[in-house]
């Protein structure tokens, strides 16, 4: 079973194998949540209360997996875990990877916010992804400020922090159409708008990003078993977080991979222990 908790509503959906082993998939229900403070406690009253809807029992709770993200609230001593055999969500474990770093996640700790996530590496190279990032938000608001939609053979795409995979989708966008917001941005006198949108760069994040994207829709996976892909999965990504310190070359002189950009290279730092 997974639990999914997002702002007040809780989704319960249910995994499970009949006797010809067909899998299936169901959405119990979206259950709203009233209580203001999602404590691990709390969860756990709402989760079981949500089965017992449908006459599952405590009795029944040791033939139950759950599945959620590792929020303290899903995982903790006191919540879902104590009552039940838990896994943590490896598409939310790669998800807060990725945004953790890459959106400079800070804290507040006694009232004063820390310094951002990679306090302890290179900012110094990490620098230039952040203006490139940010860059692109702005360029997506401006368009939409100034109503040029209509004039892209493409809907524009913001981050959206809830969804996976959000960020490589929108900077896709820009790079497919880099070329028509040059022509339109040229005609309004902003072409300055670009300014910190380096294309190289840009190609090489939306390379970095890719795998986590395809890892992800691998694993989600509702109708067919994703259990044996984990392994194959870390070993890939294992590997594409690795440096690559120069161009490789194949026997007839082509290069065929080229080195990380020093942003890369810092990213990669970063990620890599976290895996």
């Amino acid at each position: 079973m997974d639990v999914v908790k997002k702002n007040s509503y809780m989704s319960i959906t249910i995994h499970y194998i009949d006797e010809r082993f067909n899998l299936y998939a169901r959405t119990l229900h979206v259950k709203p949540v009233e209580e203001a403070s999602h404590t691990a406690e709390m969860v756990l009253e709402e989760f079981s209360k949500g089965l017992a809807m449908f006459k599952v029992m405590a009795d029944m709770y040791q033939q139950i997996i759950v599945v959620s993200d590792s929020g303290s609230n899903c995982c903790g001593a006191n919540g879902i875990s104590s009552a039940f055999y838990w896994l943590a969500c490896l598409d939310h474990k790669l998800a807060t990877m990725l945004t953790t770093v890459v959106n400079k996640t800070t804290k507040m700790e006694n009232g004063v916010r820390s310094k951002p996530f990679y306090r302890y590496k290179d900012v110094q190279h990490m620098l230039p992804l952040f203006m490139l990032i940010n860059a692109c938000k702005k360029l997506v608001e401006y368009c939409k400020c100034a109503n040029l939609q209509s004039q892209l053979s493409k809907t524009l795409k913001q981050e959206n922090a809830t969804r996976w995979n959000s960020l490589l989708r929108y900077l896709l966008n820009i790079e497919e159409m880099y070329d028509k917001f040059m022509s339109l941005l040229q005609m309004k006198d902003k072409l300055n708008k670009l300014n910190d949108i380096s294309r190289a760069l840009l190609k090489e994040l939306i390379v970095f990003l890719a795998p986590f994207q395809q890892a992800t829709l691998t694993l989600e996976k509702f109708k067919y078993p994703t259990l044996h892909k984990v392994v194959w999965w870390r070993h890939v990504i294992l590997g594409h977080l690795r440096l690559v310190l120069s161009d490789v070359v194949d026997e007839d002189g082509n290069v065929t991979t080229t080195k990380d950009f020093d942003s890369i290279k810092a990213i990669k730092g970063i990620m890599l222990p976290l895996l």
